[in-house]
C-alpha cells in the first residue's frame, strides 16, 4: 500500500522498496513454513488419535464389554473424527502451504540478490525493471494463499523474527 501511495506522491524509492520487499518476502517465508508444519502437525496427531481410538474401540468391545459407555464413547469420537478430517482437507492445505514457503524463499533470495545490486549502486532504471517483475511475481504468489488460514498473530511473531534476524529490533 505504502508503495501505491509513494507512486501517486513521485516520492518512490527503489531503495528502500527494495529492502521492505526483501523483509516481506523472508517474513512470508516463515509464516508459510511455520503454518504448513503446525498444520502437518495438527493432521499427524488427528490420525494418530483416529488409530488409536479406532483401535481401542475395536479392542474395548472384547476388553470391556462390562463398560460399555467407554466404547460406545470412543467409537463415535473415532467415526466423527473419520468424517471430520477429509472435510477439513489439511493435506491439500498443507501441500499448498508448502509450496508458498518454497516460492516465497526463492522471491527472498531474488529480493536479496537485487538489494545487492542496489548496494553495489546498479542503474536505478535496471533495478526498477527486476523490482517490477518480482512484484508481479509476489502478486501471483499472494493470490494462491486466498482459501488458506490466516494467523495474524503468527504473521506478527514472523514479521518480528525477521527484523531480530537483521538486528532491527530487540528480544
Amino acid at each position: 500500500m505504502a508503495i501505491l501511495e509513494a507512486k501517486k506522491t513521485g516520492t518512490f524509492n527503489v531503495r528502500t522498496a527494495v529492502w521492505n520487499a526483501m523483509l516481506d518476502a523472508d517474513m512470508n517465508h516463515i509464516y508459510w513454513t511455520c503454518l504448513s508444519r503446525r498444520y502437518y502437525n495438527r493432521e499427524k496427531s488427528l490420525q494418530v488419535f483416529l488409530a488409536l481410538f479406532s483401535t481401542s474401540a475395536v479392542a474395548g468391545w472384547a476388553l470391556l464389554i462390562d463398560v460399555s459407555l467407554l466404547w460406545k464413547a470412543l467409537s463415535t469420537l473415532s467415526a466423527g473424527i473419520a468424517i471430520v478430517l477429509p472435510i477439513l482437507n489439511w493435506k491439500q492445505q498443507i501441500e499448498t502451504m508448502s509450496k508458498l514457503a518454497g516460492k516465497w524463499f526463492h522471491l527472498k533470495i531474488d529480493y536479496e540478490n537485487l538489494w545487492l545490486d542496489v548496494q553495489s549502486s546498479a542503474p536505478n532504471g535496471l533495478v526498477r525493471q527486476r523490482f517490477d517483475k518480482l512484484r508481479e511475481r509476489e502478486v501471483e504468489i499472494s493470490g494462491s494463499a486466498s482459501n488458506l488460514p490466516d494467523d495474524r498473530d503468527l504473521a506478527d511473531r514472523a514479521s518480528a523474527d525477521v527484523l531480530k534476524k537483521l538486528g532491527l529490533k530487540g528480544d
